[in-house]
């Protein structure tokens, strides 16, 4: 007698019992994404801006007006601040709303897949991508309160004036032939719970528009402030890590389970684009599952050292 019974739990796992035989736990994992910058070596921030670079590259967008260079924000690789957890590092922003440009430029600055935003999108055809594949703009930010000046809240709303929070822009592969930029989603207001250590941000994208669908080389961030705000001035630096466009997670994969030569095989569907971890135990009410490294995959895996007894398995998706 087999008898399913499906349970939605707290913490985000889905339960499929299967009475007289075992039972699985089932976790619809982490959407998957396209890595923007981890900055865990020095070559992803070309603080300079300019030159082709074969990879992830991160750099300043100064503007110059009428033979000026206004010199709002300066980029930097910082060893000693990471959010990845593996040692590496993360990308430094120092902003001064005083070099404001006229325009009223106050913040910046790009991260593309490869290349520059200014030249070249051929060589990168491999390494674009289309932003409405992804549902959101992620990563950790952390605010320097040391050399900061200003506080997070009047970097985010300027007494004096100015936009509510930075504005991430889509970068297309045309951007070097008409400098133009596409708002993927709503203000991003800095959280400040970040001055007080990492704070991860997510921002949806809800642009719509056609051309969001075309090829793009990267994100830009950007912030206005007016000339009230220029002229009061003020500093606000920050660190951000683990800069990620993130898809829709997966649906939880319908399971199954039966038994091959006396072994039990859990039978589940793929989605292209995640891999799959099961675990097993015997005990539900442990925290310890070991991972079936030995399995042999067919529409399914094969727990080929459980032979009698009662297990409980659960899947993640990555």
């Amino acid at each position: 007698m087999k008898m399913n019974t499906y349970k939605k739990s707290p913490n985000g796992w889905l339960s499929l019992a299967l009475m007289g035989l075992t039972a699985f736990v089932v976790n619809n994992g982490q959407a998957a994404g396209l890595d923007l910058g981890t900055f865990d070596t020095t070559a992803e921030v070309n603080a300079v801006g300019g030159g082709y670079q074969p990879h992830i590259s991160w750099g300043m967008m100064n503007p110059t007006v009428s033979g000026t260079l206004y010199s709002i924000n300066t980029l930097a690789w910082d060893s000693t601040q990471d959010n990845t957890g593996n040692g590496g590092g993360s990308c430094y922003v120092a902003v001064n709303f005083a070099n404001g440009d006229p325009y009223g430029d106050a913040v910046k600055f790009y991260g593309v897949v490869q290349g520059t935003p200014y030249y070249d999108s051929t060589p990168c055809a491999v390494t674009n991508f289309i932003a409405t594949n992804y549902v959101s703009l992620d990563f950790d930010v952390k605010w320097d309160t040391v050399n900061s000046t200003l506080s997070i809240h009047d970097f985010d709303y300027p007494p004096n004036g100015g936009s509510s929070g930075l504005q991430i822009n889509l970068i297309t592969t045309n951007y070097r032939n008409n400098y133009t930029w596409y708002q993927l989603g709503p203000m991003v207001a800095l959280p400040y719970g970040a001055s007080n250590g990492w704070v991860h941000v997510s921002m949806p994208i809800t642009n719509n528009a056609a051309v969001i669908s075309t090829p793009a080389q990267g994100i830009g961030f950007y912030k206005y402030n007016t000339a009230a705000t220029i002229a009061a001035g003020g500093t606000g630096d920050f660190w951000i890590d683990n800069v990620t466009l993130k898809t829709a997670a997966p649906p939880p994969p319908t399971l199954g389970i039966t038994t091959y030569s006396n072994q039990p095989v859990v039978i589940y569907p793929t989605v292209t684009g995640y891999s799959y971890v099961l675990q097993t135990t015997t005990n539900l009410n442990s925290t310890n599952w070991t991972t079936v490294s030995n399995g042999i995959p067919f529409t399914g895996i094969a727990d080929t050292n459980r032979y009698g007894g009662n297990a409980f398995y659960r899947l993640s998706s990555q």
